[in-house]
């Protein structure tokens, strides 16, 4: 069985998320590196509205749209990926930044 498959694997962001909270002793530093995969889970929720339809995912995009600062519906996409691009970015970096100062031996 594949991990992706597999129902007792968490996910790939969701192992992130175990991880951050088990190895970043520093709660300020976790909880920004933990807001931070919100921000990409939303960014992973306005991708996904396009290949799923439904309430659920519509739900899921309007929650997205609110925490990126997206206006729902989205009428100007050009300026919408700009705020997708950015705030996935800053995400990252914020994510690396506090594995980085992470003390060493830890993780």
């Amino acid at each position: 069985m594949h991990h992706w498959t597999d129902p007792t694997k968490p996910l790939s962001l969701n192992r992130l998320i175990i991880w951050l909270k088990e190895s970043l002793p520093d709660e300020a530093g976790r909880q920004r590196a933990l807001d931070a995969v919100e921000d990409v889970k939303s960014v992973k929720d306005l991708r996904n509205q396009a290949q799923h339809s439904g309430t659920d995912p519509r739900k899921r995009v309007t929650r997205a749209c609110i925490r990126l600062g997206i206006e729902d519906p989205i009428r100007n996409w050009p300026r919408a990926w700009e705020i997708v691009r950015a705030r996935a970015a800053d995400a990252f970096d914020v994510i690396r930044q506090e594995v980085a100062a992470q003390p060493s031996g830890t993780g």
